[in-house]
């Protein structure tokens, strides 16, 4: 069971009641694919405050290109990687490292945009683009934002005025059974 609420019309939260991690992963990963309807481009970034999963580091390559690899900063006790997708080259093998940083990075965050030419402009142009206030972002860039902040168990999604967000409430309480 999720606690779903909306803060207003563009910020809602979703609470994870049971933390159930094998739930939340499936919950999210049909999340992500009714929230890629009538979407173009995803731009992502992932933080943490411990190293960077090399074996994830080989996956996530074999989903994206060097093209659309923004950046991977990493020392030795911080590591960062951006990067954009097309939503149409998303499959189920990419849904799952997306959905496997989520769960491992610190501050996941993913920008999920129709490709304009003013969008692409400032979304490429920014590449911190994350630094900045969601609702700033929004305003700026006609998108939905799903990020994670203190809260772990907690899922923010805001939107422009102007985007669409599915109805998500039969998602959200949908209950996987074991095979």
């Amino acid at each position: 069971m999720k606690k779903i609420v909306r803060h207003n019309t563009e910020l809602l939260s979703i609470k994870s009641i049971n933390n159930s991690v094998w739930e939340d992963k499936i919950i999210f990963k049909m999340l992500l694919k009714k929230i890629f309807v009538n979407n173009d481009n995803i731009l992502a970034t992932f933080k943490n405050l411990v190293y960077f999963h090399s074996n994830l580091q080989k996956r996530l390559l074999q989903i994206i290109n060097y093209e659309t690899f923004i950046k991977s900063n990493y020392d030795s006790c911080f590591s960062e990687i951006s990067f954009y997708l097309k939503i149409s080259n998303i499959d189920d093998k990419s849904l799952e490292i997306i959905n496997e940083l989520w769960t491992i990075y610190e501050q996941p965050s993913l920008l999920i945009y129709n490709e304009n030419e003013d969008d692409k402009k400032l979304a490429r142009k920014e590449k911190s683009i994350f630094l900045i206030p969601w609702k700033e972002i929004t305003s700026t860039l006609d998108s939905i934002i799903l990020f994670r902040g203190i809260e772990e168990d907690v899922l923010w999604i805001g939107k422009s005025k102007n985007k669409f967000l599915p109805c998500i409430e039969t998602v959200i309480n949908y209950k996987p059974k074991l095979r």
